[in-house]
């Protein structure tokens, strides 16, 4: 099943141990995060990179090419939004 994250695959701060996750969610389900929480009694990473979906984000995202070269499924604010057009205009048409 398709997770929703944001576009974050790498630990931001060169800190050893931040003991925070904030902005960080999909490095640490993917296992890029913090060690002690993204590897929790040897269990990660908890998703796959090819099961990763992440929605909203900005299509200048300095992070976007770096995911989605991982494999990782990224639909952009833009791009969502020109789909709902899309759909909604075919809707009318009939």
């Amino acid at each position: 099943m398709p997770g929703v994250g944001w576009p974050a695959v790498r630990r931001r701060c060169p800190a050893q141990r931040v003991g925070a996750s904030a902005g960080e969610g999909t490095a640490i389900v993917t296992g890029r995060g913090q060690p002690d929480i993204a590897d929790i009694d040897g269990l990660g990473p908890y998703c796959r990179d090819g099961d990763l979906v992440i929605l909203g984000v900005r299509d200048h995202d300095e992070q976007l090419d770096e995911v989605r070269g991982l494999g990782i499924t990224v639909h952009t604010t833009p791009e969502i939004a020109a789909a709902i057009t899309d759909t909604l205009v075919a809707a009318l048409r009939g």
